[in-house]
C-alpha cells in the first residue's frame, strides 16, 4: 500500500539571495531551565547573537509548567513534554 505522503507533498519555490542572511542555530542542553538563571542566561545569549533557530534538549518540561514559562519572544514553540511516570 502506498503512502499518501508523495501526494500530498507540495513544493514551494522562494526566491532568495543567500548572502543576504545567514541563518545562526543554537542547540544546548538546559539540563532543566528552571533552576538559577538559566532562562535569563539563555535570553541574553540569543538576543546578543541574534539567534534564528534554537533547539533545547532536557529542559525537564512538564505538562503542568505554562507553556509560556518555556516560550522565548521572537520564537514559535514546539515542545514535547516528559511523561509521567507511574511507580
Amino acid at each position: 500500500m502506498q503512502s499518501n505522503l508523495v501526494e500530498d507533498f507540495k513544493c514551494h519555490k522562494i526566491k532568495t539571495n543567500f548572502n543576504a542572511h545567514i541563518v545562526k542555530v543554537m542547540y544546548t542542553n538546559a539540563r532543566s531551565l528552571f533552576t538559577g538563571t538559566k532562562r535569563k542566561e539563555l535570553i541574553t545569549l540569543l538576543e546578543e547573537h541574534d539567534i534564528d533557530i534554537l533547539g533545547l534538549t532536557e529542559t525537564w518540561g512538564r505538562s503542568d509548567i505554562d507553556d509560556s514559562e518555556m516560550d522565548f519572544a521572537g520564537f514559535k514553540l514546539f515542545k514535547k513534554d516528559r511523561s509521567a511516570v507511574k511507580k
